[in-house]
């Protein structure tokens, strides 16, 4: 293989590998709240993935010197696939939750040292500083990937429930906002008609067009 595809293939694997890592903490919010986990187990859940990666840094150095880069790269995407699958499966259970994260860690932890051994061997010196550098860099664009992902996925959820809203409105479910008489205040009343409002206490008001 050629030494600059290699490193474009390295640097595709760091990409992937920050995306598989920083994908819960992009959705940390929506898993705490979908799960009922607090801010603690929560906390822990991130640092499990962080034990497991610190642990297994030098094995997989070793590993990568002992089998060679490209098949100790090969089973550690498929050792992020499976921990991904078991963080999925893992539902409400903290217990599982750190043990899927601890085994991500686990995985994703030969990704560099494998890619500085590859470099040294496929690079001569004087450009294996500009190749880790590469390799190094597709970790922002990881990072940058996901939290991009979860912005463009929260807008079109925004943009369907904004359509769904006004299509049930122009059904005659839309909004109905109240005038309070007594506070003068705005009270929401949502997905229901204008049906035997008492004027003396509030007056209503509709979407346009709704009967």
């Amino acid at each position: 293989m050629r030494p600059w595809r290699l490193v474009a293939l390295l640097s595709a694997t760091a990409t992937a590998s920050y995306l598989c890592r920083v994908n819960v903490s992009v959705a940390g919010v929506l898993v705490m709240r979908e799960l009922g986990l607090s801010q603690e187990a929560m906390g822990q859940v991130f640092s499990a993935f962080l034990v497991g990666y610190a642990v297994y840094q030098i094995p997989g150095g070793m590993l990568a010197d002992h089998f060679g880069a490209p098949r100790v790269l090969g089973w550690a995407a498929l050792a992020w696939v499976a921990a991904t699958g078991w963080m999925v499966g893992a539902g409400a259970s903290v217990v599982a939750l750190l043990g899927a994260r601890c085994a991500l860690g686990v995985a994703e932890a030969p990704t560099f040292p494998a890619a500085a051994q590859a470099i040294s061997r496929a690079l001569p010196v004087a450009q294996r500083g500009r190749a880790n550098g590469l390799v190094v860099a597709a970790i922002g664009l990881g990072s940058a990937i996901c939290a991009a992902a979860d912005f463009v996925s929260d807008g079109a959820l925004g943009m369907a429930r904004g359509a769904d809203g006004f299509f049930s409105a122009r059904a005659g479910r839309g909004l109905r906002v109240d005038v309070d008489s007594s506070t003068g205040g705005l009270a929401g009343r949502g997905c229901e008609k204008l049906i035997g409002v008492n004027r003396s206490e509030r007056l209503g008001l509709a979407w346009p067009g709704v009967e």
